[in-house]
């Protein structure tokens, strides 16, 4: 393999996908890089076991909180696509009243949802109360997806990035407070802080929204048909993908212990480092995903736009698979070394997903978001047998292997599906 040249850096660091690829980076990576830093005190400080029941506090509170993100990304398609100002504040002001439905939704199915987690996933209630906590407090804070979008679909990224990770800044600041006041750190405090920012984030969001767009009881129903019918396939599909990150901690719930289920959770918060940088790839190449459809020469762009980020994540893939361990006793602690073999199979799924991931984008460019939910639907209905086969028999190791197993297999998939999907670009001659 040849070295690779100044001149091929130069042109690298030149690339403007990657420039914008760094913005959001810098801006929501501060943020996120907080919410880490926040996540790992909060492993050392309340050991495996509370660890664990945060965890599912956790995971149900980004559940909630970017499920909607669904109709923040059909708002992006349609306002990139009109040049009229006035019209993109009817789409906007169409996303918020389509936000505060879904927050109304949320609040009337929590209560009725324990009673189906308690019967179906956890065995302990207050597994059920803590899914339910986290649900109720990660639904108000989507707001503030839908305030940084208008951002996104400006591509000021930086500004985008930052406003995606207020709310992991602001908890990451009360828990060095905390420490240094030398108060005590406890499982109840941390999740009152996360309640109480999201809900003061959320009521700022819509407070700001209502002042660019208007009355929000003022319906246009003809934008609000217009994102439902495109819409409603893309949150079927952000609902089975945030799902499927998730689900693998939901029904640990049921077969181990919090202290299992704390040392699989440090292995997914390691991973979730290579899924943080691909997530950002969509404040990107969701914009770009709309041209590159345009022409052969286009999408030949768009794919070499692609290599960059995917060598990059790539790298980094390598770098956590050969030293788990030892990242694993450096990040957490020496009680977490248990979970390196777990974190090794997660990181091969997840190699999968990297490749394929900015190529998922140009679904919606095609407006086949229909498509993308029925493969992402076969990912979480694939991931859901295969993890009520292996972890009761393996336990965090075969919740490790199901996952892998399934991003494996939506990997292979959805790559068939996109290059018959492409067939009349992948000719220069057409």
């Amino acid at each position: 393999m040849q070295p690779i040249s100044s001149i091929q850096i130069s042109k690298l660091f030149h690339n403007r996908t990657i420039l914008d690829h760094l913005s959001i980076l810098f801006g929501s990576g501060i943020s996120r890089a907080f919410a880490f830093a926040t996540n790992i005190v909060i492993s050392r400080c309340l050991g495996k076991a509370a660890f664990g029941q945060f965890s599912l506090f956790y995971a149900a509170f980004t559940l909630a909180w970017l499920i909607p993100l669904a109709f923040d990304i059909t708002f992006i398609k349609y306002a990139k696509s009109v040049e009229i100002s006035e019209r993109k504040l009817d789409f906007m002001r169409s996303t918020v009243q389509i936000k505060i439905l879904y927050i109304l939704t949320t609040v009337g199915i929590c209560y009725p949802l324990i009673a189906l987690l308690e019967g179906l996933l956890v065995v302990e209630n207050q597994a059920a109360r803590l899914i339910l906590s986290g649900i109720l407090s990660g639904s108000l804070i989507s707001f503030t997806n839908t305030l940084a979008s208008s951002y996104q679909e400006k591509e000021k990224f930086f500004v985008y990035g930052l406003m995606q990770g207020a709310c992991s800044l602001l908890v990451f600041l009360s828990v060095a407070l905390t420490i240094m006041t030398n108060e005590q750190i406890s499982l109840d405090a941390i999740i009152r802080m996360y309640s109480t920012f999201s809900i003061a984030l959320g009521l700022l969001g819509l407070a700001l929204l209502v002042r660019m767009t208007g009355n929000p009881f003022i319906l246009n129903k003809a934008v609000l048909i217009e994102i439902i019918s495109f819409g409603k396939w893309v949150l079927f599909m952000t609902i089975a993908v945030n799902i499927f990150s998730r689900i693998d901690l939901f029904i640990l719930s049921k077969y181990v212990s919090y202290e299992e289920i704390g040392l699989y959770s440090s292995a997914s918060q390691l991973v979730m480092l290579i899924y943080f940088v691909t997530g950002s790839m969509g404040g990107v190449f969701l914009p770009k995903a709309v041209n590159a459809i345009k022409s052969f020469n286009a999408l030949k762009d768009y794919v070499q736009d692609c290599f960059a980020p995917i060598s990059l994540l790539i790298s980094m893939l390598i770098a956590l698979f050969i030293g788990s361990p030892l990242w694993l006793r450096i990040i957490f602690g020496y009680e977490y070394l248990q979970a390196a073999s777990v974190l090794r199979i997660l990181l091969l799924g997840c190699f999968f997903s990297v490749l394929y991931g900015p190529f998922s984008y140009l679904f919606y460019a095609l407006d086949d978001a229909r498509v993308r939910f029925l493969l992402e639907f076969s990912k979480f209905a694939i991931a859901i047998i295969l993890l009520f086969i292996a972890v009761p028999a393996l336990g965090k190791t075969g919740a490790a292997l199901a996952i892998s197993m399934a991003l494996f297999i939506n990997a292979i998939l959805s790559s068939i599906v996109l290059r018959r999907k492409l067939g009349f670009l992948l000719s220069p001659a057409r």
